[in-house]
């Protein structure tokens, strides 16, 4: 079955990496199709159904954007593990394999794929106490990369632009520690602010996506605990704060 035709050539691209990232949690078939449980790169899981009639597919998830704009991403990222026919590894699974490693063996693996300019990154952001320094030397790399593009409205750049910053928010500011998680807000601030100087058009779908990623993360790492809300009432704008309001009671 050709079901690649119902997505966006940008959906493809972003489901693919949800699915080869292990963002698929569960996979159950059905008598008519498929349902399944997709985390987003900020926590969120969603549920995505799949129904196959007459060679048609109908498909609905409870995030915002396959509720209301059309085919979206984790909806995607579940046709490629039915394509695929992978089974799911579960984390605890993972966790279970690494155990029975020795520490010079997992020393030997890393020191294996260290070369990498992706891996070499990561360590560097692990490696460091605040990793601020680093996330905002690397956001400014990407904006002075795209800053004649971004001044001409190249449609193109601004697909390029975006899917760096999203890989920027959705992996390694994510990926910071919650015990990191003031460090994690002013990051995500840090994005915020610099988008709204580079007076970016929220409405484009691209740039939508850094915005809304932006808040949905802000509400994860700040409603999280009570204890967070003075930092949230001190230092964050209140523009931020109702638009992240607003991304939560929609599900986003």
């Amino acid at each position: 079955m050709d079901w690649q035709k119902y997505f966006t050539l940008k959906t493809l691209d972003r489901g693919l990496a949800y699915y080869e990232n292990g963002n698929v949690l569960e996979l159950m078939q059905i008598s008519h199709g498929y349902e399944a449980v997709v985390q987003s790169d900020s926590g969120n899981e969603y549920e995505v159904n799949i129904e196959i009639e007459n060679d048609e597919l109908i498909m609905n998830c409870d995030c915002i954007y396959g509720q209301e704009m059309g085919y979206c991403k984790h909806m995607a990222a579940v046709l490629y593990a039915v394509e695929e026919g992978a089974e799911m590894i579960q984390q605890h699974d993972l966790s279970k394999l690494i155990n029975r490693l020795s520490t010079q063996k997992l020393r030997e693996i890393l020191l294996s794929v260290a070369d990498q300019r992706a891996v070499k990154y990561k360590l560097q952001l692990l490696a460091e106490n605040d990793p601020q320094t680093v996330l905002k030397q690397r956001l400014n790399q990407i904006i002075r990369k795209y800053s004649i593009a971004i001044d001409e409205l190249e449609s193109r750049d601004y697909y390029n632009f975006s899917e760096e910053v999203l890989a920027l928010l959705e992996q390694d500011i994510y990926e910071i520690d919650d015990s990191q998680w003031e460090c994690k807000a002013e990051c995500v601030r840090y994005v915020l602010d610099a988008m709204h100087r580079l007076n970016l058009d929220e409405e484009l779908d691209d740039m939508w996506m850094i915005f809304n990623t932006c808040y949905e993360m802000l509400g994860a790492i700040l409603m999280k605990d009570e204890s967070r809300l003075g930092w949230m009432k001190k230092k964050l704008n209140p523009t931020y704060y109702h638009e992240m309001l607003e991304t939560i009671e929609l599900g986003v």
